[in-house]
């Protein structure tokens, strides 16, 4: 709308009424939000500035990782979440479980292609749990994806290079994993090209090549040579040389930021605040006595004894300490009032912070369920949502490209069958299906676990490999195998052979002592 003044200056300067009108469209738009206010007063000094994903990361990514390691060396939330993490999602390791495409692979039937199966499962085992995967020699392929996804969680991102090296075993294919400090920008950068954080990329923001550090940059007394450039891909372009893990929030991100980062200031300041309520909570235990004399001089010291320790000067408390005080001197102190009442409050709803912005709930974290049945099970199944999550992406960014990388050698080696891998990408795509099964949750009611198991599959909504997977962890053909040799080996020996319980002789299962509080909640909830 416009009023007078403003026809007036758009007759007479149509440029000038132009930009006012445009100014007023701008205020109007702004002040329909208040997240886009520049007068609320909750709003005025929050004026960060937009950059794309690179620039937000800038030259900060350095001191993020050495803040987000020393919290996970010394910060006992810091390492309980990233080794709470790792328990879970890895654990023992993610084991391969080949499930090829074998109609489009060309293998001629499904027999046959349980026997490939099979072979693939037992070569792979057979370089996997060796340490020779490892460029060190130190761990074997499932000690790698620990050290893998630690390092995503820690330091931002990690940098798996798939490359050979002559060990006496069938296969030369080596992980060397190189820490993200290593990944670092030349400082004579050639015309044209772009690199970031020592990440070239090419137009598109596809990585081209990575420039890695001989050694790490903290360690000066070695002369540093300038950064070795890595091709990201073969020459052929088909094939991964160099792995890239990292969380990608946003496009354009070329690398990865710390798990920590968003609670970083909030772990410093909670490790900081305990510290000191534990340091005034061991001052207030000290029995300390002060001794005041007319002379100045003290007690008189036990013949054959050694001064007491705080004499003249030297004031230090103690347990049981007796402290001598010179003429006119008084002891002052302010009330410590400890241990703080509102300690564990305060503590939790920092750490309900904290849980929040890793996704983990913080009952986890601490590992202490004092809340009902229902709720801690929420809090359980919410957390292996994430732990599930890391798994997959390890899977997918590490296991999977090694995998990849071994059946190639395996299959130029022809230690593997698999004809048409090198002529059709798609039978080789076939060939390399796959997935990667890792330790089960766990139940906090087996038996309510294995009955909700059985209706899954009586209506048809799940498999037996599903299940096993799920409850034990296990390969279901592995089960299934393992359980027809001891039948087997139990009706050759004449022992008696347990038959599965027909539904009408079943016995009924024990009454489940958590059922009166779970139906006493839902009645609360209901009120």
């Amino acid at each position: 709308m416009t009023n007078l003044l403003d026809a007036a200056i758009n007759t007479a300067f149509p440029g000038w009424g132009a930009k006012r009108m445009m100014a007023r469209a701008q205020i109007s738009a702004l002040s329909s939000f208040v997240a886009a206010s520049e007068t609320h007063r909750s709003m005025m000094g929050f004026n960060p500035q937009p950059k794309s994903a690179d620039g937000d990361i800038g030259s900060g990514a350095k001191k993020m990782r050495a803040r987000s390691r020393h919290l996970y060396a010394n910060d006992a939330l810091a390492a309980g979440a990233i080794d709470t993490t790792l328990f879970s999602a890895i654990g023992s390791g993610l084991k391969l479980q080949p499930k090829p495409d074998w109609e489009r692979a060309g293998i001629r039937s499904e027999d046959e292609a349980n026997d490939w199966k099979a072979l693939v499962q037992s070569e792979f085992r057979l370089w996997a749990e060796s340490t020779d995967c490892d460029i060190t020699r130190t761990q074997n392929l499932y000690g790698l994806q620990t050290l893998a996804l630690c390092g995503v969680l820690a330091s931002g991102d990690i940098f798996p290079l798939l490359t050979k090296a002559e060990r006496p075993g069938p296969y030369s294919l080596a992980v060397q994993m190189i820490e993200a400090d290593l990944v670092e920008s030349p400082k004579q950068i050639p015309p044209k090209t772009k690199i970031f954080n020592g990440v070239e990329t090419d137009a598109f923001g596809a990585p081209v090549a990575y420039h890695v550090l001989d050694s790490h940059p903290s360690e000066s007394f070695l002369q540093q040579k300038p950064p070795r450039r890595i091709e990201a891909f073969s020459k052929d372009g088909t094939r991964r040389q160099m792995l890239h893990m990292f969380d990608r929030k946003r496009p354009g991100q070329t690398r990865g930021i710390p798990w920590f980062a968003p609670v970083m200031e909030r772990l410093k300041q909670l490790g900081s605040y305990t510290e000191s309520e534990m340091m005034a909570a061991v001052v207030n235990s000290f029995l300390t006595i002060f001794v005041k004399t007319a002379n100045g001089q003290g007690l008189a010291p036990i013949p054959g004894q050694p001064t007491p320790e705080n004499s003249g000067d030297n004031y230090k408390l103690g347990h049981g300490s007796i402290i001598q005080l010179l003429p006119n001197q008084d002891v002052v102190s302010a009330g410590v009032n400890r241990p703080n009442p509102a300690f564990d409050p305060f503590v939790l709803a920092i750490l309900r912070q904290v849980g929040s912005g890793l996704g983990v709930p913080h009952e986890v974290i601490v590992k202490h369920f004092t809340s009902s049945y229902s709720a801690a099970r929420a809090a359980l199944l919410e957390a292996w949502r994430f732990f599930r999550n890391r798994r997959a992406f390890t899977a997918d960014t590490f296991c999977r490209p090694v995998y990849e990388a071994w059946m190639w050698e395996a299959v130029a080696a022809q230690r593997i069958p698999a004809p048409g891998f090198f002529d059709d990408p798609a039978v080789r795509a076939a060939y390399l299906q796959s997935e990667w099964i890792g330790d089960s949750p766990g139940q906090i009611n087996p038996m309510d676990e294995a009955q909700a198991a059985g209706e899954r599959l009586k209506i048809g909504v799940s498999t037996l490999e599903d299940e096993t997977m799920s409850l034990t962890g296990r390969v279901y053909e592995d089960v299934h195998e393992q359980q027809k040799k001891e039948r087997d080996m139990r009706k050759r020996d004449g022992l008696s052979v347990a038959e599965p319980a027909q539904e009408s002789t079943r016995p009924k299962p024990p009454a489940d002592p958590n059922a009166p509080d779970r139906q006493k909640e839902e009645q609360d909830a209901a009120a």
